[in-house]
């Protein structure tokens, strides 16, 4: 008996350095294919109503798997309901993500392209809204990122794999094997709710990180707690 019972420690404890193994590899591979930043350029100008007719600078696009963001920052308080009327990059329009107004001082925005022709070519700005003679300060700044989808893949294959086994092996004696197929079932059984738990996940980390990494002491202990309870809804306890 005193055998077996040595066995069954050594094979849980196989199983426990198994996962924390692959778990380790996938993020290690997510980490060396996360996304980065290729090139920037950014272009300014003084924009006077009825008089200006767009902000263009030269870009640079390269590498795989990539895209091209521009951010732009608006000194509105002279003309407060001018926006971005368009942008351009090689003749391709970009899409606005989103934008945010600093009362009636300055307003920020961000545009995208997805999969931007390779080479150099010039971004162009137009505004909308400016008032005749109103001048509205423009500094914009285009980034392009790559890696993009391969850090989404590793990041999502990170996340199936953990997201319900690292709880499965505390509350469970089962395996690796066992916990990641089972936590990749979940995910699969419950893909919008499960993305919508990574994407909370990824903000609350990112804004945990901000202050010096001093807010995940607040973050940590309150994703552990709701995964905990994630995983207790998720995965059906047998009775009897």
């Amino acid at each position: 008996m005193a055998g077996t019972r040595v066995r069954e420690v050594w094979s849980r404890r196989f199983s426990y350095y198994l996962f924390v193994f692959t778990f380790v590899l996938v993020l290690a591979c997510h980490t060396l294919a996360a996304p980065s930043i290729a090139n920037t350029s950014t272009g300014t100008i003084n924009w006077v109503g009825s008089t200006t007719n767009n902000l263009t600078f030269s870009h640079a696009v390269s590498g795989t798997f990539r895209a091209l963001l521009v951010g732009v920052s608006l000194q509105i308080s002279n003309s407060t309901n001018a926006t971005v009327g368009n942008i351009t990059y090689g003749g391709s329009a970009l899409s606005r993500v989103t934008f945010i107004n600093q009362g009636t001082t300055r307003r920020v925005e961000i545009w995208r392209l997805t999969n931007p022709p390779v080479g150099t070519a010039n971004v162009v700005l137009t505004l909308s809204n400016v008032g005749n003679n109103r001048n509205v300060g423009v500094v914009a700044t285009a980034m392009t990122v790559i890696g993009v989808a391969v850090g989404a893949v590793f990041a999502a294959v990170a996340f199936a794999i953990s997201v319900i086994s690292f709880p499965l092996l505390l509350d469970r004696d089962v395996g690796a094997v066992s916990a990641i197929e089972t936590s990749a079932r979940a995910v699969m059984a419950n893909p919008l709710q499960m993305a919508m738990w990574g994407l909370i996940v990824a903000v609350l980390l990112v804004l945990g990180s901000i202050p010096l990494f001093a807010g995940l002491a607040v973050v940590m202990p309150i994703l552990g707690h709701a995964t905990w309870h994630l995983y207790r809804k998720v995965v059906v306890r047998k009775t009897g």
